[in-house]
């Protein structure tokens, strides 16, 4: 596929947020393909509307802007709190909602906890250091609830939905950490000469949830 310097190219998230996501371009004007889903295209370019969309793993959108492949990005808060110093959050898009939580076995006493396992180490470390002690913090790209269960960590740091995989797991909800979900994100330096695209893109977006969060008058 040719390089479109006129494009605003778009990363989007290939897991869970993707379907609601394309919803949300569709309903917003933007004419999403509705076989995409299903497509196992990993880029595509609505010509007359001068977009690109890229379809990455949501732990690489932030790679995507910080290289300057992606102007824009879709991407869950969790990982900018986790990795996006660099990056400004510019629309909710109110898609994703979850919190990211302490959560350990019953009747354990978080002051004394030692170690933690979780996806975030940095927000993790910051959490424990600002609200209890140093401690040890074991990074896991994935089954973290498992840590406890086997005496690896004392407790987690972890994203909760419906709480279904905590409970399987003999685990509970000790304390919340943050409330997350499906950012807009751009580079704080992002290419001047695209600027205008850009904002007017975004300008779109805004008028779009404004008018679908304002309740109407009776």
């Amino acid at each position: 596929m040719s390089v479109n310097e006129e494009f605003i190219t778009i990363a989007l998230s290939k897991g869970r947020l993707l379907s609601e996501t394309l919803q949300i371009l569709r309903a917003s004007g933007i004419n999403i393909p509705l076989d995409l889903e299903s497509s196992r295209e990993l880029c595509f370019e609505l010509s007359e509307q001068n977009l690109r969309f890229i379809l990455v793993k949501s732990v690489d959108i932030l790679l995507f802007l910080e290289k300057g492949i992606a102007d824009l990005g879709v991407v869950g808060s969790d990982l900018l709190l986790e990795k996006g110093e660099g990056f400004v959050d510019i629309l909710d898009l109110k898609i994703g909602q979850c919190e990211l939580c302490v959560c350990a076995k019953p009747r354990i006493n978080i002051r004394d906890v030692k170690s933690v396992a979780s996806k975030y180490p940095v927000i993790t470390k910051k959490y424990f250091d600002q609200q209890y002690h140093d401690i040890e913090v074991i990074h896991l790209n994935g089954s973290v609830e498992i840590a406890p269960v086997l005496n690896m960590a004392d407790c987690i740091v972890e994203i909760v939905q419906s709480g279904k995989t905590l409970v399987e797991n003999g685990l509970i909800v000790y304390e919340k950490i943050e409330k997350i979900s499906a950012k807009i994100v751009k580079r704080k330096k992002s290419l001047y000469e695209k600027e205008k695209q850009i904002n007017d893109f975004l300008a779109n977006f805004n008028n779009y949830f404004y008018n679908i969060n304002v309740p109407s008058k009776l």
